[in-house]
């Protein structure tokens, strides 16, 4: 996985989930509330091959819930999983981005591989910013991501078997 195909998924999956009408304007204003989303990723030889939407929740921790317990998220190379919510400046504010006089909202797109590694593209609702490329992710949600895929893997020869 890099920054390109991270990129790629992002441009994949957020135009057909959020989009009303037949609009092409990328701005976050656009959209009304919507539910969390997971999706399966196929990526062969660093090219995306394959995305299917898994399933969705009104809750980004329920959907990761449901999907922890379900075996076949293991048959994709990588789960993207959108959300949706406010961001904040960096400044010595003190309370959550959501209560910020500068706030503006954010549409994520965190994806976790089967190696646990997590990469995160954010696009604020800000005409001139452009998309986040992130890998450091951390907390709640990175927790609930790494979750997906098992803690031990054991590969003999070309197969690899989950524990």
């Amino acid at each position: 996985m890099n920054e390109q195909i991270a990129f790629e998924i992002f441009s994949l999956i957020q135009p057909c989930i959020f989009f009303q009408g037949e609009s092409d304007d990328f701005s976050l204003g656009k959209y009304k509330p919507s539910e969390a989303c997971a999706f399966g990723i196929t990526i062969e030889n660093n090219i995306l091959t394959e995305h299917t939407l898994l399933k969705t929740s009104s809750d980004v921790y329920h959907l990761l819930d449901i999907l922890e317990q379900d075996a076949t998220t293991l048959i994709w190379d990588c789960i993207a999983i959108t959300s949706q919510g406010w961001a904040s400046p960096n400044d010595s504010f003190e309370g959550t981005p959501s209560e910020h006089p500068d706030r503006v909202r954010a549409f994520m797109v965190s994806i976790v591989d089967n190696e646990q590694n997590i990469y995160s593209v954010v696009k604020l609702d800000d005409e001139d910013q452009e998309l986040n490329y992130d890998t450091s992710a951390s907390g709640n949600l990175a927790d609930a991501l790494k979750n997906l895929y098992p803690k031990e893997k054991q590969i003999n020869d070309s197969n690899k078997f989950y524990i």
